[in-house]
């Protein structure tokens, strides 16, 4: 769902929700890299990645009850954005350290363009599959 359509639901949010909420997840993914960083170098990325993936599914999960149980209030939202920001903070470096290991260093630039890419690409074709599919 979108922040619009959030909104025409919940006229009681207001922008500045919305940003503390970006805030919560963004400074904590941020700040928290410096540190977490060092984690996927010391122990084993695969655990690592693996523990992270459930955490991250854990309070996804929580932020979907949000919506179940009528819950649209900061106390609840920020903590549960920032320790989901926290735990994201693990992934990139550990996967790009994984991806380096998998690739020669005359293919890494190219791989490493194509899946920084994919977000981004993927993103695009998602808006517009959505429009087609709303519009029918």
């Amino acid at each position: 769902m979108s922040k619009k359509t959030i909104k025409a639901e919940n006229p009681e949010l207001t922008t500045t929700f919305f940003g503390a909420l970006d805030t919560s997840i963004f400074l904590m993914y941020g700040v928290a890299q410096f540190f977490t960083g060092a984690i996927g170098d010391m122990f084993n990325r695969r655990v690592i990645l693996t523990v992270s993936f459930f955490i991250q599914a854990v309070f996804l999960v929580l932020t979907g009850f949000a919506g179940t149980f009528d819950i649209y209030r900061l106390w609840y939202f920020c903590p549960v954005l920032c320790v989901f920001g926290f735990v994201q903070s693990v992934d990139f470096p550990c996967l790009v350290g994984t991806l380096g290991n998998w690739t020669t260093k005359s293919t890494r630039g190219t791989l490493m363009g194509i899946w920084s890419t994919q977000s981004t690409l993927g993103n695009i074709i998602g808006l517009q599959l959505s429009v087609v599919i709303v519009k029918y």
